[in-house]
């Protein structure tokens, strides 16, 4: 098995500069890259009526804009053999009501994967898209209170790996290199609405 490394990289992916310093920062961390793992995420409570367009704007920047241009970084700077890239998503389920712009930025994160599959498959890179459920990433414990589906630990924190459901749902959505790469798989959504 490979030998796996990781490292802790922190911008505002509301920046449009921010996906290139990542990957490169991630490059100079570790060596070239074969995976990416798209699990960061905007998040405020606003519902239809209460919504800003501030709001939307940023949670476009960040959830769809910031996942576009990570995906499009990483793909750019893929060298690995055909077939080897993964590129994982984080989606959410729905309903999401209350957090229509959050929402919203997750269906256009949803369609951007589906795309960006059917797009690098020919460059040799799958791109999948799961979602786990709200996870713990450290900035806020709200995102629970609203929910009521378990929070689930993130699957890397700084010099830490820990074995999570987040880990197992990422491993389940890179399928072994003789797989299709255009193949997207999403779990099961919860919440009533079917997927």
């Amino acid at each position: 098995m490979a030998e796996l490394a990781a490292a802790w990289i922190e911008e505002d992916l509301g920046d449009a500069g921010a996906p290139a310093r990542i990957v490169a920062a991630a490059e100079r961390a570790v060596g070239p890259l074969t995976a990416l793992v798209c699990c960061h995420a905007h998040s405020e409570v606003g519902g239809l009526f209460d919504a800003t367009g501030a709001q939307v704007d940023r949670h476009l920047a960040v959830n769809a804009r910031g996942t576009l241009m990570l995906i499009a970084e990483f793909a750019q700077r893929f060298g690995g053999e055909p077939g080897a890239g993964r590129i994982v998503t984080f989606s959410s389920g729905l309903p999401l009501a209350g957090e229509i712009a959050y929402a919203a930025s997750k269906g256009a994160l949803e369609w951007l994967t589906v795309s960006a599959a059917a797009e690098l498959a020919p460059r040799g890179i799958c791109v999948n898209a799961i979602d786990p459920g709200p996870t713990e990433t450290g900035c806020s414990d709200e995102a629970a209170s609203r929910s009521n589906r378990p929070i689930v630990r993130p699957l890397v924190r700084p010099r830490v790996a820990q074995r999570t459901r987040n880990d197992q749902a990422v491993a389940a959505a890179v399928p072994p290199v003789s797989a299709n790469a255009t193949t997207v798989w999403k779990p099961r959504r919860s919440g009533g609405v079917a997927p």
